[in-house]
């Protein structure tokens, strides 16, 4: 399980489904997962992230994207192009500013979620963290690299 959250709004994350609290934690409700664009496979939640109680994100395993803004209902911000695969991982550094990885690839948004661009980089990624100052720290399988973005 995954857990993430800021003042009183939590996200919680299990294999199959996302859940959020309104009220730190005390009650839970199911997030609808959206409809997957392939009918034969139920999208299930593959990362969260929660900038502040107002900016929260549940990414699935086929390449939507939800968004809550201001604490408002859920709506699905985009998508990565089909048969690339699902978000292992989802990072913001403002509500406009993120970056997901997706199958040892990293996508770069800048308009919440809308839309995401493939960043170029000629090796497998494992993992990453972004700063403030609009860096990437990647784990690949054979260093440690930083980019800016």
């Amino acid at each position: 399980m995954e857990v993430c959250g800021s003042g009183s709004a939590l996200l919680a994350r299990t294999a199959y489904e996302a859940f959020i609290s309104r009220d730190a934690g005390r009650d839970w409700t199911a997030i609808s997962s959206p409809n997957s664009r392939d009918a034969h496979v139920e999208p299930r939640p593959g990362a969260l992230f929660c900038l502040d109680a107002g900016h929260l994100w549940v990414a699935y395993t086929d390449g939507a994207v939800l968004r809550s803004i201001s604490g408002g209902n859920w709506s699905q911000a985009g998508t990565i192009p089909q048969n690339v695969g699902g978000f292992s991982k989802i990072d913001f550094v403002a509500s406009e500013t993120g970056v997901g990885l997706v199958n040892g690839k990293l996508w770069l948004t800048r308009d919440g979620g809308i839309t995401w661009k493939q960043l170029s980089i000629n090796t497998e990624v494992i993992d990453f963290s972004i700063g403030k100052n609009h860096e990437i720290d990647l784990i690949t399988p054979s260093s440690l690299m930083q980019i800016q973005f």
